[in-house]
């Protein structure tokens, strides 16, 4: 009786083991039942994927200014972690880890390549005119934010157009037609403070501005106009707010003042 007892138990406890397991194996298939993730279901699908992220990685918070893009990144299972549970958020990233991360979100899913693992990403790239022979890029180097700007506006087929004034002022002496294109159509703004703009060209991208900036694409991509209208009530109110702010109209109390859930680092 007794034998009889315990293995009912062991197969109750096994039970509940197993559905635990399951459920957090399962992850992003629960969440999304089983579909396919787009960036419209993976926006319908926000709260969740947030409350995923921040679980899966301990160094990511909800309050953080790039979770809802990462989050949203993650969920179409464009980008992973490291294996010690972080996603290191403000880590650089190199021109050869951009071109993979970027292809693969816009659906280009290509094996690595057994000798240089990013072989295929950058053929691949360039067969889409993403990439030209004369960028001439190291690979293993980081990725600069002026060359961020021209792959994402290529692969969205933007065509290039320099702003009549300047637009930052810190891109002096360099092409500005990608940053200037990037800049109106939102998809990159730039760093906004005492009513200048600045964009830093070749400043290494994180990891956390990565995100938001091919989140950003693949929203844009979904339906141009709508993203655009979106994005330009966003930024005027954002922009207003740091104007305020730095004119002492208002007052910034540990941070609230300027933040604006999920745009608040590199604009």
């Amino acid at each position: 009786m007794k034998n009889w007892i315990c293995a009912v138990i062991l197969v109750i406890s096994l039970s509940f083991s197993g559905t635990c397991l399951s459920s957090q194996s399962s992850g992003l298939n629960a969440i999304f039942n089983g579909q396919k993730p787009d960036i419209k279901l993976v926006k319908e699908k926000l709260s969740l994927l947030t409350e995923y992220t921040t679980g899966k990685f301990k160094d990511i918070r909800s309050t953080d200014w790039f979770c809802p893009g990462t989050s949203k990144l993650v969920g179409m299972g464009g980008v992973e972690g490291y294996t010690d549970g972080t996603f290191k958020p403000q880590n650089p990233i190199k021109v050869s880890e951009f071109v993979k991360l970027l292809l693969s979100s816009m659906g280009y899913k290509e094996e690595n390549h057994p000798q240089v693992w990013y072989k295929n990403y950058v053929d691949k790239a360039t067969a889409l005119g993403v990439i030209e022979p004369s960028d001439a890029y190291a690979y293993e180097s980081g990725m600069k934010r002026m060359d961020m700007a021209k792959m994402i506006c290529r692969i969205l087929n933007i065509q290039p157009k320099k702003s009549p004034a300047p637009v930052f002022s810190d891109t002096s002496g360099i092409d500005t037609s990608w940053i200037d294109t990037a800049f109106s159509e939102y998809l990159i703004r730039g760093y906004y403070s005492k009513h200048s703009r600045t964009f830093k060209p070749t400043q290494t991208a994180s990891r956390a501005e990565v995100c938001e900036m091919i989140v950003r694409a693949l929203e844009y991509r979904d339906n141009p106009a709508e993203y655009k209208r979106y994005m330009a009530a966003h930024f005027a109110e954002a922009e207003k707010r740091q104007d305020d702010l730095d004119d002492g109209a208002l007052q910034n109390i540990n941070g609230f003042v300027t933040k604006v859930p999920g745009r608040n680092s590199a604009l």
